[in-house]
């Protein structure tokens, strides 16, 4: 069974263990089952499915992978002014950015003095 079949399984057998759902109840199922979706070719059976259910006689979606992420040009090191009245007048923080299909993390960190 691919990882696929088991994600559709598992889906269909969450949706059905409830009678009614709630927009929080759905997109749970939706998040807690698709993360397991890493392979690309078995996130485009996923969007097929999805996209049609019942299988009719319609083209697959299109899905695209992309080879290059164009990154958001945000700064490397940035200074925030904070309270007046605050131990530090101001902190130094750095960006790193990651990008994971249609979501940007921008993680940001404090820089040590040391």
């Amino acid at each position: 069974m691919t990882t696929f079949e088991r994600v559709k399984r598992n889906i269909l057998k969450d949706m059905n263990g409830s009678i009614t759902h709630t927009a929080a109840s759905w997109a749970n199922i939706m998040l807690t089952n698709n993360a397991r979706l890493t392979d690309v070719e078995e996130q485009k059976k996923f969007w097929a499915w999805i996209q049609n259910p019942e299988d009719d006689e319609r083209p697959d979606p299109i899905c695209e992978t992309f080879a290059k992420h164009t990154l958001v040009d945000i700064p490397k090191i940035i200074t925030v002014q904070t309270d007046v009245d605050d131990e530090k007048s101001s902190v130094t923080l750095k960006q790193e950015c990651f990008v994971n299909g249609l979501t940007t993390y921008i993680k940001v960190t404090p820089v040590s003095l040391d």
